[in-house]
């Protein structure tokens, strides 16, 4: 009754997972394949991939596929692919006709219309002869001369129908009920005579084993199989496996002990051991499959009859189908040596057998993502988190228990057997003894669906750090924990105590982390590869400069002193002994590099995508990759496409050069990286981008150059480097002839330059003078607008100032009086030293000027200063002692004879275009008339040459400037025409 059970239970709960197959892709319309329906194909020596199709002839370089066709070709499809000892490709069509493909074009070699009369025979090439065999006999046509042969034999009366093979340098062939061969002399010998009399056979098929000759052949509705062992032994019949019995035979491969049978319902796999063939698998079930390959790079290429064609590229990576509507597994746990557990994105827990490859699967409380499954081996408890909630699973008793402590957990792990180790995205906390009412059961583990219980699960929570963490890991050499936190990489020895971890003195951001055998804990990070630590140090970092596929890491998983690692380019196997790298990449076999766990199992590696769960050969799986095979597809000059070859003349005008090359294979986009230089221009080998194979130069200089590409594939291997030679030709103006007459013409010019230069000089030198006896004369001028500052009426009106207060007794003001006065000297005296000053000293000298000449007025004068705001007086530069003449001028001339009421005015504005200082001093004195007749009645009172020395030093100014200062003085007047005053404008450009 238990059985029973079991049995219903299985019924419900187990997904038979029998359909494992090898990865395998369909080439479609989208990856430009021309057809569905096709007979043949072949792989050349140059890594090509030519296939026989209902619509024609194509070849396939790994991207596109190009069509062979010839203007007599009656009709579309060809057949019977082979390639002879030139490298030429032969094909040939149900109307009779024979083509070959040499350098790059579809020529027709003979045309058997009217000999075979419809009839589609096999052919080969052998010593120089195109051997075609049909039901009218055996044609044997020279290639050289095209003259054509009927060899006859004794059974004429039957047809011929050919399947020819070669073994041991002798050419097999099928006639009727029996296996013939033509010898060296061209002549037809028996080799073999089925039993039955007069039985016709077909589907017949020929294989060599190793040493063996292998044939097939179905008669008396069923098939049969023998083997000659060496070329003088008989054939003898073999046991046939059940599975082929019925089958139709189209075709066999035979590679590394397997043979590959070509039938109507799929391919079929048996294994030889030299006496008799065992079953292994079947795969593509439901297709009609006409013909396998493996090329160089191990990859199997497979025709189908209805469906296209499809490439294996690895049978020792299989993809294993899951039950539909389960999702995607996100984690996934050994728990013994047959057995893993398994969660998806739809909250399914899973037990798979890693012997049978069957599952069990149940559906948890919530639906939510699994997003950890940890399992406890000393306890027999699987731990399981999911966004919303989480379970312990007591494989003793068979029951699931939930529990709040580490729901979405981003990291678990087992420490010291009764403790778990949890990282989550506020905290990494540390779970201890949660199994204090576990029963050790001594039975064998039962996966089935367990048994909900409301018993909750009571842990001793202890907080390392509250802080988002991303991974998690107990160290069994250190017996110690590491936490991988959002900001850094710390460690937890036994007493709590915390070690932050960095890498060149920058924190590490750990992603996943895993310690193997030798002791080295090692962590996959965001951007910085991977890093391996000892005695909290980073011992060496794995980047894409020292073997990794890229910087961007993910997923680790230890086994032994291998570290399997995940990175967004392919998984990859480091020997952290050796330092040496193993691939899988999708040339591998890989349908997504989105890996979100990896669990190794005895010789199997389980991997989980996106894609669905994938199970490896531990050791076989990684394919021994060859020399890639490079040459060039194309060039094109100035945008437009020219005839390939070795060698390019360029003009200097037309110097634009394309270079297009390719490295022929399945994938090859995914796995080849191409490296160029330009020997002449950079010797230097420069990469391009993975997918670009292509170098254009946009302008190449005038010279000799050689242009060397080479392919590099994912494991390093590199191809022999091809060149192409490049010259461009010189532009007219590097001709001998253009040296000449420019070196004539140079000689005159240089002439007519040297007769110019000596005028120039002579010029230059008068102007230098000039300028010196200006530079000259602007210091005169300084020196007398000094003096017009220091003239003795001013220094002497001032001591007399000084001595009234001292005489009345006004220490104060004197003391004052004489501050200014010394200050206003000292300021007289460095602005001498200078041609220009900023606008802010001069301020500073006019007021204290105005303070002084005030006091004289006593306190009879009112002035202001005003600056314009947008003006920067700091920048602004003026002519040293260039504005006091000015003003002193409107107070002796203008209000000194006004006994009150004296105003004057000081304005700072820039002018209308803003490239200019606007200076307007204003005064409402007497005006210049009635000044003029004053100072004649007592001019020998008073000589002032202020005016007439800033005149003169404005003339000299002006000579070394393009743009002048200007003075312009205008008399004010009221409305009866009576003197108001003067005003004085000063344009200082800047």
């Amino acid at each position: 009754m238990k059985k029973k059970v079991v049995y219903i239970f299985l019924f419900l709960c187990v997904t038979f997972l029998h359909a494992q197959q090898p990865v395998t892709i369909q080439l479609t319309e989208k990856d430009g394949l021309p057809d569905i329906e096709f007979y043949d194909v072949l792989e050349d020596r140059n890594g090509f991939i030519w296939l026989a199709a209902d619509k024609g002839l194509y070849r396939y370089d790994g991207k596109t596929f190009l069509n062979y066709t010839h203007s007599e070709k009656r009709g579309l499809s060809v057949f019977g692919l082979f390639e002879d000892f030139k490298g030429n490709i032969w094909c040939n069509t149900i109307s009779g006709q024979f083509f070959y493909i040499e350098k790059g074009k579809m020529h027709l070699f003979t045309d058997l219309k009217d000999e075979l009369k419809g009839q589609l025979p096999e052919f080969v090439i052998h010593n120089q002869h195109l051997i075609a065999f049909s039901e009218k006999g055996v044609f044997k046509i020279n290639l050289t001369t095209r003259k054509r042969d009927i060899i006859k034999d004794r059974i004429s009366k039957l047809p011929y129908y050919g399947y020819p093979f070669f073994y041991e340098k002798q050419l097999y062939f099928v006639l009727s009920n029996q296996i013939k061969k033509i010898s060296e002399k061209g002549t037809i010998e028996d080799v073999f005579t089925f039993e039955k009399k007069m039985v016709e056979t077909k589907n017949n098929a020929f294989c060599k084993l190793d040493s063996a000759l292998f044939f097939s052949s179905y008669f008396e509705n069923r098939q049969h199989f023998f083997v000659k062992a060496s070329p003088s032994a008989p054939f003898k019949s073999i046991g046939i496996p059940q599975q082929l019995v019925d089958k139709t035979i189209v075709r066999v491969l035979y590679k590394d002990n397997l043979l590959w049978f070509c039938t109507n319902q799929g391919v079929i796999v048996c294994s030889w051991n030299g006496k008799e063939l065992h079953y292994k698998a079947t795969y593509l079930s439901s297709e009609y499959i006409t013909k396998i390959i493996k090329d160089k790079n191990n990859n199997f290429w497979l025709t189908s009859l209805r469906n296209g064609v499809f490439v294996m590229p690895n049978i020792y990576v299989k993809k294993v189908g899951l039950q539909k509507n389960s999702g995607q597994i996100t984690a996934m746990e050994s728990v013994d040596k047959t057995h893993l557990v398994f969660g998806t994105t739809e909250g399914e827990i899973g037990v798979l057998n890693k012997e049978t490859l069957q599952t069990t699967s149940f559906p948890l409380l919530s639906s939510a993502k699994v997003s950890q499954i940890v399992y406890n081996e000393a306890y027999r408890a699987v731990f399981i988190s999911q966004e919303s909630q989480s379970y312990l699973w007591n494989l003793n008793n068979n029951t699931l228990t939930t529990t709040p402590y580490f729901t979405a957990s981003k990291g678990m792990a087992i420490a010291n057997d009764n403790a778990l180790l949890n990282a989550s995205y506020d905290r990494a906390t540390l779970l201890i003894n949660p199994f204090s009412d576990f029963r050790i059961s001594s039975k064998e583990l039962s996966f089935q669906k367990p048994r909900f219980i409301s018993d909750k699960v009571s842990f001793s929570v202890t907080d390392l750090r509250m802080k988002r963490a991303y991974t998690c890991l107990y160290s069994k050499v250190e017996k110690s924990n590491y936490v991988g936190f959002v900001d850094e990489l710390i460690r937890f020895d036994s007493l709590g105590n915390q070690t932050v971890i960095r890498h060149k003195n920058q924190p590490i951001f750990a992603i996943d982390m895993e310690e193997t055998q030798d002791g080295t804990l090692w962590v996959s990070t965001f951007k910085d590869g991977i890093l391996g630590i000892k005695n909290q140090k980073v011992i060496c970092n794995y980047t894409t400069v020292n073997g990794l596929l890229s910087n961007q890491t993910g997923k680790l998983k230890s086994d032994g002193n291998q570290l399997w690692l995940v990175t967004d380019q392919g998984v990859q196997v480091l020997d952290v002994l050796s330092g040496r790298f193993k691939n899988l990449t999708k040339n591998e076999g890989l349908e997504s590099y989105a890996i979100s766990d990896i669990e190794i199992a005895s010789n199997q590696v389980f991997l989980s995508s996106n894609k669905g769960l994938f199970v490896l050969d531990k050791e076989n799986s990684f394919k021994r990759t060859v020399q890639p095979i490079l040459y060039f597809t194309g060039v094109s000059i100035q945008e437009k496409d020219t005839v390939l070859q070795s060698e390019y003349t360029l003009d200097y005008d037309k110097n634009a050069i394309k270079i297009g090359f390719n490295a022929n294979g399945f994938q090859s986009s995914e796995s080849i990286v191409y490296h160029y230089r330009l020997l002449g221009l950079n010797d230097k080998w420069l990469s391009l981008e993975k997918g670009i194979d292509f170098v254009r130069y946009s302008s190449l200089p005038s010279g000799n150059f050689v242009f060397e590409v080479k392919a590099v594939n994912h494991n390093g291997i590199a191809s022999t480097p091809i060149s192409m030679k490049l010259s461009v030709n010189a532009p007219f103006w590097q001709k001998w002839w253009f040296y000449v007459l420019v070196s004539l013409l140079f000689v005159s010019v240089f002439w007519m330059y040297f007769r110019v230069r000596l005028k120039r000089a002579e010029k230059e030198k008068q102007i230098a003078l000039e300028k010196a006896e200006i530079d000259k004369e602007l210091v005169f001028s300084q020196l007398e607008n000094l003096r017009s500052q220091m003239n003795p009426h001013f220094i002497f009106n001032a001591l007399n100032s000084i001595q009234e207060y001292i005489v009345t007794n006004e220490k104060d003001t004197a003391s004052a009086y004489l501050v200014k006065f010394s200050r206003l000297i000292r300021i007289y005296l460095e602005h001498s030293r200078e041609s220009e000053v900023p606008l802010e000293e001069e301020l500073k000298a006019l007021r204290l000027y105005l303070e002084l000449e005030k006091d004289r007025f006593e306190d009879a004068l009112e002035y202001t200063i005003s600056v314009d705001e947008n003006l920067d007086t700091f920048s602004v530069k003026i002519p040293s002692l260039f504005l006091q003449p000015y003003i002193e001028n409107a107070l002796k001339h203008g209000l000194l004879h006004k006994k009150d009421n004296r105003i004057l005015t000081i304005s700072f504005t820039l002018n209308d275009k803003k490239d200019g200082l606007l200076c307007a001093i204003t005064d409402n004195g007497i005006g210049r008339e009635a000044s003029a007749a004053l100072n004649s009645k007592r001019a020998y009172l008073h000589k002032s040459f202020a005016t007439s020395a800033n005149a003169k030093r404005i003339e000299l100014i002006n000579k070394t400037r393009i743009r002048k200062t200007t003075v312009t003085i205008e008399d004010l007047y009221d409305e009866n025409n009576k003197a108001q005053g003067t005003r004085v404008a000063i344009f200082i450009p800047f």
